[in-house]
Parts: structure tokens; C-alpha cells; sequence
């Protein structure tokens, strides 16, 4: 169904389908239960569409999806919150959109018990709280941050990647030498390298 104009679709009739593609549409909207008839879909791809909004429980009932493509749409900050309770989402791609701030409260991302990945490269983000990502993702070890607005040192490229390193006492975010300013966090210091 990639690349076909669609602007609106039922999917009333595809209970059994796993693999969805909507690449390249021109959906505006994701409206809430607009997925729920597709239990059994596992990945899910959205990119390069026009979506500006999508709207809380629009993934409702997608127990069984891992993977959640996003990418290259014109989604802000406000549009995670439509992502919670997904427990099954392994993979997360919100690359190339509008997203600015990853320090919200409450945090959008809430019961994603086995989240591993998630890709903000490409967005507008100034602001995250590293410490909400540790406690509520618990899975999660990779986080891109690549291209952002963050104010990196002068001798630093501008592409940062957050992974989390399992220890026997504790979970360390190694952050590669980040030197991000506008980095909101209420962890101490000592945890990153």
C-alpha cells in the first residue's frame, strides 16, 4: 500500500495481517482506533507521510507490534504521548519530525516494558531527561539523538548516541563523551562517563 496517495483506509477486514507498509501516503491524521482491528500486525510503517497528529490510543490493541516506523512525518512533541501501553514495541523509529523536548511530565513514554531502540535523529529536541528513559525503559539501550539542536562543545560532531551499559550493581547511560548543555537530568553526574 506504499506509495498510493492514500489519505484515509478501513482496515475492518485484515485481522490476520502481521506486516503493514503505508510509505510515501499523504495521511494527515491518525485518528484513535484507527489500528485496533489489526491484532496480529507486528511491524508497522509510516514514513514519509504528512502526519501531524496522532491522536491517544490511535495503537490500541496492537498487542502483538515490535516494530513502529515513524520517520519523515511532521510529528511534535505532543503526538508521544499516543505511544504508551504499546508492551510489545521493541523498535521505535520518530527520526526526521518535529519533536522538541524529551523532558516532559509526564513522560510519554509510558509502559513500554521492552522497548530496545529508539530514533530521534533529525528532530528538534533541546531538551531530554535521560533519567526518565533509564527508569521507566528498562529494556531500552539505544537511544539517537544524532542532529538535534543540542549545543554540543565546538570540538564535538554533532551526532550523540546514549547507550546503556548493564552492570552488575547498576545501569550506566554511556554517553561517549557528551557534552550536551541543555540536557535535563536528576541523575548524579558520576553515572556517566
Amino acid at each position: 500500500l506504499s506509495h498510493n496517495q492514500i489519505q484515509s483506509i478501513n482496515f475492518n477486514y485484515m485481522p490476520r495481517l502481521k506486516e503493514l507498509y503505508l510509505i510515501g501516503n499523504r495521511l494527515k491524521i491518525i485518528e484513535p482506533y484507527f489500528f485496533s482491528n489489526l491484532r496480529n500486525l507486528i511491524y508497522l510503517d509510516l514514513r514519509k507521510n504528512q502526519i501531524e497528529t496522532i491522536f491517544r490510543d490511535a495503537f490500541f490493541n496492537l498487542n502483538n507490534l515490535k516494530y513502529l516506523f515513524l520517520s519523515d512525518n511532521k510529528l511534535d512533541s505532543t503526538s508521544l504521548y499516543s505511544l504508551q501501553n504499546m508492551k510489545s514495541l521493541e523498535c521505535l523509529y520518530i527520526d526526521r519530525n518535529r519533536v522538541s523536548s524529551l523532558a516532559m511530565d509526564p513522560f510519554p513514554f509510558y509502559n513500554l516494558p521492552n522497548l530496545i531502540e529508539i530514533d530521534f535523529e533529525y528532530n528538534q529536541i533541546e531538551y531530554i531527561n535521560i533519567s526518565h528513559f533509564e527508569k521507566m525503559l528498562p529494556r531500552l539501550e539505544l537511544i539517537n539523538l544524532c542532529f538535534n539542536k543540542f549545543r554540543p562543545s565546538l570540538d564535538e560532531p554533532d551526532c550523540y548516541w546514549l547507550v546503556k551499559e548493564n552492570s552488575s550493581d547498576k545501569k550506566i547511560l554511556k554517553t561517549n563523551d557528551l557534552k550536551i548543555k541543555n540536557i535535563v537530568y536528576d541523575m548524579p553526574t558520576k553515572h556517566y562517563d
